[in-house]
């Protein structure tokens, strides 16, 4: 499309893309204008490229790094570019771009934002929807913290987790050293709360597109605290379910690992979640197999050391999907945490430990081999 005056001199453009049932998903990226026509650069499978190729119908405004709009919404059209010879030349002019305004962002930052659903106004203005989130977002972790501290402080119900857990005659459980990982994981959530409570975060599009789903993700554990501690195993299960499906949407809507973003964020979020997605992982594993336990469940017939085999290959193909896929070193480094602490829990017992281990070192490889991989080349889209 033929680009307004109103981008000149700009560095970035927000860029409206539409799904199919017609909402639209804002992304902020660098821009170049060649004879006329805008240029933006993307991941060649990107969700971006995708909807694009659902019609093409776009909207563009100037805007900051952080997508921040600095002018009106423009419409377009927008299509992908094949020409390898294009392709060429837009990497050129991007490149040149970009290195010429790093003095202007942040140094060692691409300000490159997940892509994030914004239904409704396009303002900029701070609302009190977002004061609520953040609040929320407070409120939950502490909720988290105050009912995972008494349920080992107090105890309740009389009885600390570990307690609990040993009820069980299951395999699927780590040694009681592993469960220090609460610690970093309860740092993580703390930081999190300060960083995205702070005015500069307010309106922050990946915040805003997770902030309440960390909170029910809070809520969410705080429930299964109580739960677990007055004997409802079934219910413990649904509310793990719920907090599982809570980080699993914080991590894709974030985009962790697919996008580049400010240091802060990368440490007060994005690691944060990884290592948190990481852990409830094995937690829903270990419930799903506890609860199984509690209604005396025959396993089909087979035997539990069978069983555990079974269940380690499941736990095998999340880590390689998620290997392969991410390349999320935190996320990994978690299950294997645990998986080693498996092992040397049931170190006596060589049916359990030396498929453990073995799976330990198959999760190890196929987050090696993921690393060798090359990524997708960035292709670049035309408006």
């Amino acid at each position: 499309m033929v680009t307004s005056e109103r981008l000149a001199g700009q560095q970035f453009v927000n860029l409206e893309t539409f799904r199919k049932n017609g909402l639209g998903v804002k992304t902020p990226v660098w821009f170049v204008q060649d004879n006329g026509t805008l240029f933006v650069r993307t991941i060649a499978n990107s969700g971006k490229v995708k909807r694009i190729r659902n019609g093409g119908q776009v909207n563009i405004a100037p805007c900051k790094a952080d997508g921040t709009l600095l002018g009106e919404w423009l419409p377009g059209q927008a299509r992908e570019i094949t020409d390898p010879e294009t392709a060429k030349k837009v990497d050129r002019l991007l490149d040149k771009k970009i290195w010429a305004g790093e003095e202007n962002v942040c140094p060692g930052v691409r300000p490159a934002w997940p892509e994030v659903h914004c239904p409704g106004s396009r303002g900029t203005g701070v609302g009190m929807k977002d004061t609520l989130r953040q609040a929320a977002v407070v409120i939950t972790v502490l909720m988290t913290l105050i009912s995972n501290g008494m349920a080992n402080a107090l105890p309740l119900n009389g009885l600390n987790t570990g307690q609990i857990s040993d009820r069980f005659q299951v395999y699927f459980v780590p040694a009681g050293y592993v469960f220090s990982i609460w610690g970093i994981i309860y740092i993580g959530l703390i930081a999190f709360a300060i960083f995205q409570a702070l005015p500069a975060q307010r309106q922050n599009p990946s915040l805003r597109a997770t902030g309440w789903w960390i909170a029910l993700g809070g809520l969410a554990n705080t429930t299964w605290i109580f739960l677990w501690h007055f004997l409802h195993f079934p219910l413990t299960l649904i509310a793990m379910l719920v907090l599982l499906a809570t980080l699993m949407i914080t991590y894709l809507r974030l985009d962790i690992r697919q996008v580049a973003v400010s240091t802060g964020e990368r440490w007060a979020a994005h690691v944060p979640f990884s290592i948190y997605l990481g852990w409830i992982t094995v937690a829903t594993v270990a419930n799903v197999t506890d609860v199984l336990d509690f209604l005396k469940w025959n396993r089909f017939g087979l035997s539990a050391e069978l069983w555990m085999v079974i269940t380690l290959a499941a736990v095998l193909a999340i880590a390689a999907l998620m290997n392969f896929t991410r390349r999320d070193l935190a996320y990994t480094l978690v299950i294997l945490w645990a998986l080693a602490g498996i092992s040397v829990k049931f170190s006596n017992v060589p049916a359990i430990a030396v498929p453990t281990w073995i799976t330990f070192v198959l999760v190890a490889l196929s987050l090696a081999a993921a690393a060798l991989i090359r990524r997708p080349r960035q292709m670049p889209s035309v408006v």
